[in-house]
């Protein structure tokens, strides 16, 4: 027989303080009956118990994942990461660029680059001009730093030329780093009102962090580290990235005697962890292939928000600069071999020839600290895909030096140009945003000033010039 509702609610409620014969006895019932309903009921329970058991199994690392975020954040662990920061002081109502920004790309180093200290105002004002640059250790002001820096002089240019404009070049570039730092750095720079975005970078593809050739490598796979520097918001993150690097540092210390993090080299130098990478080979066009796919990314983004971005073609200093590696293939001569040809030809007064074959052992440099003409050809491509205006500046560089061999006479060692090099970067951008109408579709011609005016007007002095001598010498 049956039970009634009645009678399954009064042995729900007794269960678990009354025995079977007394609630059987209560409810006019069978021991068995109660039995086997309580029975029924446990397995009809199992499922669902299962389902929550599973449930809060599943949550509990989520949970302790979430509380360790929430307690590393209250603790601020790795600091404020953002790439732009509130000014203090006198220059509350100013943004500037944050000197801990390069910790979000470099782990493996004690010491970290920082961008130029530049400041650009919270509100932009109505007849405000707003560009950031960005770029490499060229784009910086290497080795002169703050006061010697293409970006720099071009703002004092803009705004002599545009008097009742409030001109801003804001500069966030920085040493060792490449396209994904760049890349990475758009949203920020974006939600900031640029009118125009200034690219020189290329140099570091290889070596800057994250590329496939450095010491601050992930791995090969552009996705993968799309999606670290997306991960990067995340202190728990961080906090793995770090353990695993001081692990990495140590275990290059104890196994190999090895250390990346030795004062005595360059940042570029403890930066290098592959230094053979053949032109063409497997790892030279997986750089190629990042450095393109990630500049189509940087100007899509520039594209959507509808602000304006200029490239520049990468110079070096080929005429004075010894191929680091000289490696011969099957299939290429070796740099060094080029370049011997390449010092035979000048000296016979064929300096085509010779302006060839400097290029062609720069490229053959298996060492790959300058870009070799494979970038410059994927700048234009990428400029032809946007529609943007690029810079010529090799063309500026090799009018500029004698025969059109650029050397020593523009660039310091192998590609971060002098005094007047930085100069002449300045007049170069500075031509193309004439030319193609920036800031006004015309420009008032008697406000616009040589560059020879302001290089002869600039503050350089002999400690700078000293400073700067120290560094390369390093």
């Amino acid at each position: 027989m049956a039970l009634s509702k009645k009678q399954i609610a009064r042995i729900d409620k007794e269960a678990d303080s009354q025995s079977l014969e007394s609630i059987a006895r209560h409810i006019n019932a069978r021991p068995e009956e109660v039995q086997a309903h309580l029975q029924e009921k446990e397995l009809s329970l199992e499922p669902r118990r299962k389902r929550i058991f599973t449930l809060i199994a599943v949550c509990i690392p989520f949970l302790f994942f979430l509380v360790l975020e929430i307690t590393l954040r209250l603790f601020n662990y790795g600091g404020n990461l953002d790439l732009f920061i509130s000014a203090e002081g006198a220059y509350k109502d100013y943004y500037m660029c944050n000197p801990n920004v390069g910790h979000r790309y470099f782990f493996m180093q004690n010491t970290v680059p920082d961008p130029p200290n530049d400041l650009f105002l919270k509100k932009k004002p109505a007849n405000g001009y707003r560009i950031f640059a960005v770029g490499g250790s060229t784009t910086a002001g290497y080795p002169y730093g703050n006061n010697v820096m293409f970006p720099r002089i071009l703002q004092f240019r803009l705004q002599d030329a545009f008097p009742e404009r409030h001109i801003e070049v804001v500069n966030t570039a920085m040493t060792a780093v490449n396209t994904y730092t760049i890349l990475d750095f758009m949203d920020e720079i974006l939600t900031h009102e640029p009118d125009a975005i200034l690219f020189y970078g290329g140099h570091n593809e290889f070596y800057g962090a994250l590329g496939a050739g450095s010491n601050e490598s992930l791995g090969k796979f552009r996705g993968f580290i799309k999606t670290y520097l997306k991960l990067e918001q995340s202190k728990v993150f961080l906090l793995v990235r770090n353990a695993v690097g001081r692990m990495k540092k140590w275990l290059a210390n104890v196994l190999f005697k090895g250390d990346v993090t030795k004062p005595s080299a360059t940042l570029m130098e403890r930066m290098v962890a592959e230094q053979t990478i053949p032109l063409n080979g497997p790892l030279y066009k997986l750089g190629q292939r990042q450095f393109k796919e990630n500049l189509r990314d940087i100007l899509q983004l520039a594209n959507r928000a509808s602000v304006p971005i200029i490239l520049s073609e990468l110079v070096s200093n080929v005429r004075d600069q010894k191929p680091f590696v000289s490696m011969k293939t099957d299939s290429l001569p070796g740099a060094e071999t080029v370049f011997q040809q390449a010092l035979r030809q000048e000296k016979q007064g064929h300096f085509d020839d010779a302006r060839a074959s400097y290029l062609r052992a720069k490229d053959l440099d298996a060492l790959r600290f300058r870009a070799s003409e494979d970038f410059n050809q994927v700048i234009h491509e990428v400029a032809s895909e946007f529609s943007v205006p690029i810079v010529p500046m090799v063309k500026y560089f090799q009018e500029a030096s004698p025969h059109g061999l650029v050397g020593n006479k523009l660039i310091l060692e192998h590609l971060h140009p002098n005094v007047d090099g930085y100069f002449l970067m300045a007049d170069a951008f500075f031509d193309i945003m004439q030319a193609n109408g920036f800031i006004a579709n015309s420009w008032d011609t008697d406000n616009v000033r040589s560059a020879e005016f302001f290089r002869q007007n600039w503050g350089f002095t002999e400690l700078d010039q000293a400073y700067c001598d120290i560094r390369i010498a390093i």
